[in-house]
């Protein structure tokens, strides 16, 4: 066989080869399962239906206390992804979620394996699982009763009232722990430690001789452990959003909040167009929040997984929306967007809050709440309430970091939770080569904690995304190819100048056009709102399809009239020329409509590839102001059929049949004006 010949051969051949080594090497974990603690079971179960070939899921029984081999055992849920590479490495890796309490099946299962272009490493197996507590791991640790009683809490009064709202405080909490005291007897278990060496025991189980470590934000504390406690199953480690081990979630969140407020206000100030746009803009968001303190304000809120239930009537005070906007700052796709937002907001107009932000704040529940207390509560729940000074902060940012700390302490007195020893909380020193990435917009994890973190470690590079959030990760491909560049050889340098790119400017009113409608359709993307669109976008379709019969029709007829040699009369009244001219206005109209339809899609895909966020935002950018005129020739050509119609009919023009299907003609392009109002495409509906 000649050699160009094999090439198409190797080429179908080689895939199914590399396949079927790794089914063979799933088969020898079933087999091997007694003795490594490995049980397959369908991808399914973890929210990936119709895995292919080269997933494998099942569950790792480990220790409850790893001191105690023999005693009580809980499981993790685990899901590895074939490398896709026939350059595959032997040290898989490895990748935790933060939190604590995130899931990393949920977060990143379905993008990885749906999406090569998403993995930071494709020569890799990638070993995903839910740590200990969390979402498919067995015991999880969840605490509905407590996002009820959170949801139940932003609702109306009267509603909440309805619901059995709860006006003591502790009592969701307590009602958790009672619950899961019934799950597991040692909450306490459930903490940083014991977490870490289930990454061992994990390695141990599935196998592997060394594996490298990818973890953000509380998966990157999760990380320091594990070096820290079993170093020699380590290759290399990525800690993204670094999180240093003396931080403390329950009492030093409101510093780093403080500090991305500062920055993003002090990056508009700085920036002309955004201070043009937006004067004043933070002393305008902390009178804000205290104008909304004393009078809030009632939206509705759907929620997009559970749409059949209506909306609900939620009250957006003060700290609800300084809340949400907090939690916007952690995607970097809306930080053109936060002052637009905030200005919106100030001015009265809560429907992106309440379209987009609130239901992702409000009705995500997967998260382990279980989970994040006792792990926070055992790594700071020593901490004494007279120790919580916040000197040099705002004064909304004081009282709510003091209140919220002291709410914890007593969650932690009252689930009894063991506190770890001071010493997890030193410096973490290692000879492991580990890259620390950060983003200067970070809101909870800035650049200076991978500094602090960097300082015990003897082989590091740290890498700052200018423009970067909170993790960088997957959705960017410069991040990947550092990290796959950091695996494949650890010892050196990756290279980074991708990441150095600035910030994009912020959006103005200047800059968008804002369509409601489409904003409702993609933050709503359900079943529901689908059905709705179809309806409404039904007349639409039928008028064009029904006007596009003209150009046959009347084109046949006048080429009929034209080998007979009729020759209507022309008529010079007002009704008869509209008559005369009903085939051209039916085509014009037929072309005006389409083309409308085609530019509202171009502007729609051109502004997302400007700035993607802006479709969220159910925006175009304003260069497509011109629409507006196009919208306008849609009326006045719809009417002028319409009246062409009726002309034909006053005046006794055309034939019988003729009148009728230039009646039908004027009844579908009405048809279709009145979806496009319908579906709110028509510019009298669009704002800044």
């Amino acid at each position: 066989m000649s050699p160009v010949a094999a090439g198409p051969r190797c080429a179908e051949w080689m895939p199914r080869a590399i396949g079927l080594l790794f089914a063979l090497s799933l088969y020898g974990y079933a087999q091997a399962s007694e003795s490594r603690d490995w049980s397959t079971v369908e991808c399914g179960r973890f929210g990936i239906a119709d895995a292919p070939q080269n997933v494998a899921c099942g569950y790792v029984s480990v220790p409850l206390r790893h001191a105690r081999p023999e005693g009580e055992r809980i499981e993790l849920a685990v899901m590895i992804i074939e490398a896709t590479d026939a350059r595959r490495q032997p040290d898989p890796l490895f990748i935790a979620q933060g939190g604590p309490g995130g899931s990393t099946l949920d977060s990143f299962a379905s993008i990885l394996v749906g999406d090569p272009a998403y993995r930071p490493a494709t020569n890799r197996d990638l070993v995903l699982w839910d740590q200990r507590g969390t979402l498919y791991s067995r015991p999880y640790l969840s605490c509905p009763e407590v996002s009820q009683a959170d949801l139940q809490s932003t609702l109306e009064a009267e509603a909440a009232s309805d619901a059995g709202d709860d006006e003591d405080g502790m009592g969701p909490y307590l009602a958790c722990a009672r619950r899961l005291a019934g799950l597991t007897p040692d909450l306490s278990a459930f903490n940083s430690v014991e977490n870490a060496s289930d990454v061992e025991a994990l390695r141990v189980a599935l196998g592997y001789e060394a594996i490298n470590f990818y973890g953000v934000s509380y998966g990157t504390e999760l990380g320091q452990y594990l070096l820290r406690q079993h170093p020699g199953g380590v290759r290399s480690a990525v800690l993204d959003a670094v999180v240093p081990t003396d931080f403390n979630l329950m009492t030093d969140v409101p510093y780093v909040q403080q500090r991305i407020g500062e920055k993003y206000f002090g990056s508009c100030a700085a920036d002309a167009w955004c201070d043009e746009a937006f004067p004043d803009l933070g002393p305008r968001f902390l009178a804000l929040l205290d104008r909304l303190d004393a009078d809030p304000q009632t939206v509705e809120v759907r929620n997009p997984a559970d749409p059949e239930k209506g909306s609900y009537r939620v009250v957006i005070d003060g700290d609800l929306l300084g809340g949400i906007i907090y939690q916007g700052l952690y995607m970097t796709e809306l930080q053109p967007l936060i002052p637009y937002l905030i200005d919106r907001a100030d001015q009265g107009d809560f429907s992106f809050v309440a379209d987009a932000l609130l239901p992702m704040t409000l009705f995500e529940d997967t998260g382990a709440t279980g989970m994040y207390i006792t792990v926070v509560c055992a790594g700071s729940g020593n901490v004494s309430g007279d120790d919580i000074s916040y000197d040099g902060l705002a004064e909304r940012l004081r009282q709510d970091g003091r209140e919220s700390a002291e709410a914890m302490l007593e969650i932690c007195k009252a689930w009894g939770i063991e506190s770890l020893p001071d010493s997890v909380h030193e410096l973490v020193r290692s000879d492991v080569p580990v890259l620390l990435l950060s983003g200067d917009y970070d809101p909870i994890t800035p650049p200076s904690f991978a500094s602090a973190v960097g300082a015990g470690l003897t082989s590091e590079f740290e890498v700052t995304f200018p423009s970067g959030s909170h993790g960088q990760a997957f959705g960017s491909e410069c991040a990947n190819g550092i990290i796959q560049a950091f695996l494949d050889e650890p010892s050196s340098w990756p290279g980074a100048a991708c990441a150095s790119a600035s910030p994009g400017a912020y959006i103005t009113p200047d800059d968008i056009i804002v369509i409601p409608a489409v904003r409702r359709a993609v933050t709503r993307a359900d079943e529901d709102t689908a059905v709705q669109v179809l309806r409404a976008s039904t007349p639409l379709l039928l008028g064009l399809l029904i006007l596009a019969t003209a150009v046959p029709v009347y084109a046949g007829g006048g080429l009929i009239r034209l080998v007979r040699g009729d020759r209507p009369a022309p008529g010079n009244s007002l009704t008869g020329r509209l008559s005369r001219w009903a085939p051209w206005l039916a085509v014009l109209c037929l072309a005006i409509l389409a083309a409308f339809v085609f530019a509202i899609g171009s502007a729609l895909v051109g502004s997302a590839a400007w700035e993607p966020v802006v479709l969220y935002l159910g925006a175009i950018h304003s260069s497509y102001g011109w629409l507006a005129w196009v919208g306008l020739l849609v009326v006045v050509s719809v009417l002028l059929l319409a009246a062409a119609a009726i002309a034909a009919w006053i005046g006794q023009h055309r034939s019988g049949a003729g009148r009728v299907y230039l009646t039908i003609l004027a009844v579908a392009a009405l048809g279709a004006l009145v979806s496009l109002f319908r579906l709110g495409l028509m510019p009298t509906s669009w704002g800044a």
